[in-house]
């Protein structure tokens, strides 16, 4: 038979039954977004704030360690003779 659709029972009763618990159409019933956007879809208040924004490429080390054979730097000074008595 041209143009015959099979029938699901269920959905004669369920295809356009109201939601009765949608409360969209009423203002306030919902909560407010979260993180609340500016103009253009961007997030308020992050921009102006410096060091917000993560900048991964900015900090660059010299520092060079070879794990194996590591080389210390440690703290040294200079010994002065003590001073000698007056007397």
């Amino acid at each position: 038979i041209e143009g015959a659709v099979s029938e699901l029972k269920y959905m004669r009763y369920t295809a356009r039954r109201p939601d009765l618990y949608n409360t969209e159409d009423i203002d306030g019933s919902h909560p407010m977004r979260l993180h609340a956007t500016g103009p253009r879809g961007t997030p308020r208040a992050r921009t102006a704030v410096e060091g917000s924004k993560p900048r991964p490429l900015q900090f660059k080390s010299q520092r060079h360690v070879n794990p194996l054979e590591p080389e210390y730097v440690l703290p040294s000074c200079r010994m002065e003779p003590p001073p000698v008595p007056k007397f």
